[in-house]
């Protein structure tokens, strides 16, 4: 009865003429040439972004439920996403699924961390990581300036430098930064 363009799920239904990806490849990032290809006929580019993040968003908050013990889950996704946003932007870069959803479940930690008042102190060779990547702590200070606000926490340069190995990780070209 329906007209579908495309399968998404754990395992391939082998539907004749209709497309199959895996949760997985959409989650890694791998799939979402495929994704966007499968819906580019029937639905504006912003509005498959929006679908995109909204997946990411929300295998996100199934993760950080795991984590998180006295704030919201949803209400820290929802207070990540502008953070992973501006830091987006910020840096000039295209995250990545995965980059996201490792970012969503880290970050919604970090703050839980900050409110518990537990941060990380320690990062190995912080002194060089401030001297070095001074403008990537810049970004970070100032997309996480709301949360800082709200929660009345700062963020420490080592709890930085773990969110810059994240990004790096899959971002090679931020020596710069």
């Amino acid at each position: 009865n329906y007209n579908a363009k495309l399968i998404i799920g754990t395992s391939n239904p082998e539907i004749e003429g209709i497309l199959y990806l895996s949760l997985e490849e959409l989650i890694l990032g791998k799939g979402y040439g495929m994704f966007k290809k499968a819906l580019a006929n029937i639905a504006a580019e912003e509005d498959i972004i929006k679908v995109n993040q909204a997946i990411v968003k929300l295998f996100s908050l199934q993760n950080v439920i795991k984590y998180i013990t006295i704030l919201d889950s949803d209400k820290i996704i929802d207070q990540v996403e502008p953070i992973i946003n501006n830091l987006e932007i910020s840096l000039g870069a295209h995250f990545s699924n995965d980059l996201k959803i490792s970012l969503y479940i880290h970050i919604g930690c970090l703050i839980e961390r900050l409110v518990m008042k537990e941060p990380i102190t320690s990062y190995k060779n912080l002194e060089e990581f401030t001297q070095c990547h001074r403008q990537f702590i810049e970004h970070t200070v100032k997309s996480f300036s709301v949360i800082a606000e709200v929660y009345k926490v700062e963020l420490p340069v080592s709890e930085i430098g773990y969110i810059y190995d994240i990004v790096h990780s899959k971002i090679r070209d931020m020596k710069n930064l």
